[in-house]
């Protein structure tokens, strides 16, 4: 996760295409959090649970999805970013 972090802290200031290519290539080389969180739970879940239990990481992720954003808007908005994300970051 710290790796994703810092993949989208990178595609976030990026100044260059090239350092968008190199922020999605580190977000994207440590993002397997769901695959291992799918394997941790199938190994900890007895097979009685275990529709429950992902069922449970399904909504947790869709939560994030729905909220995420959100979040993120609100973020922006309230903060100093605003100027950066309405375009002048790009101009140099």
């Amino acid at each position: 996760m710290a790796g994703e972090v810092v993949g989208y802290l990178l595609f976030g200031t990026a100044t260059s295409l090239t350092m968008l290519y190199v922020s999605r290539l580190v977000a994207g080389a440590s993002s397997g959090n769901i695959g291992a969180a799918q394997a941790y739970i199938a190994d900890i879940s007895s097979p009685r649970e275990r529709t429950r239990s992902f069922g449970l990481l399904g909504a947790a992720v869709s939560v994030g999805f729905l909220f995420g954003p959100a979040m993120g808007g609100f973020l922006v908005s309230s903060t100093s970013l605003a100027g950066v994300c309405r375009g002048g970051a790009g101009r140099r």
